[in-house]
């Protein structure tokens, strides 16, 4: 919600939302599970939520998935896309106006640079990391193995910092990237695509 907020995208009554890289143990692999996860905004005028997830471990089992609640208010709909961000579609919603990354190690697979091409031609990108190390190292790939411009962290994105609205539980580190312990979500940072951008730097 606080990413929603920076963005200014709480005041719309319709969002779509598409996470890069999900995976079914963590963002869910049903409705029930993602609605858990990621409960609809407090205090918005949100009455359409459209959130996508797309990633070679999205699901359990099979390759897509498609649910929808309206229990609370809020149209909640949830679709699931088992494979790489550019190699799947979510063509029949409206354009996303927001895509997140949880903790992709974009650092670590070049698999990455198609599907982060495909998102910045789409919508912000929200990257997340486990810690400063892992946030800068994040940056570095974007821009010099993924060749995305230095430009695009300009307001209303912003470079890596640390996030005030992380999770608040720890674990153990066995990447030997950073620290002994781990938080989801530790630092951020948020691309926008081209014509999105201010002139003047983050």
């Amino acid at each position: 919600q606080a990413a929603l907020a920076r963005l200014q995208l709480l005041d719309k009554e319709e969002l779509t939302i598409h996470l890069l890289g999900a995976q079914w143990r963590e963002e869910g692999g049903d409705l029930r599970a993602v609605r858990e996860r990621f409960p609809v905004p407090r205090a918005s005028k949100l009455r359409w939520l459209r959130l996508g997830l797309a990633g070679p471990m999205a699901l359990e089992s099979g390759s897509c998935r498609d649910d929808f609640d309206v229990s609370s208010g809020c149209r909640l709909e949830v679709r699931h896309r088992v494979g790489l961000y550019h190699e799947v579609s979510f063509d029949e919603w409206p354009p996303p106006d927001l895509i997140c990354a949880f903790q992709p190690g974009l650092w670590g697979y070049s698999s990455w640079k198609p599907s982060v091409a495909v998102a910045l031609s789409k919508a912000p990108l929200l990257v997340t990391s486990y810690n400063e190390e892992e946030a800068d190292e994040e940056q570095h790939t974007l821009q010099n193995e993924f060749g995305v411009s230095e430009s695009s962290w300009r307001l209303p994105g912003w470079l890596p910092e640390p996030n005030d609205h992380c999770a608040k539980t720890l674990r153990e580190n066995l990447s030997g990237c950073g620290g002994a312990m781990l938080q989801e979500q530790s630092w951020w940072q948020c691309l926008m695509p081209k014509g999105e951008r201010t002139e003047a730097p983050a």
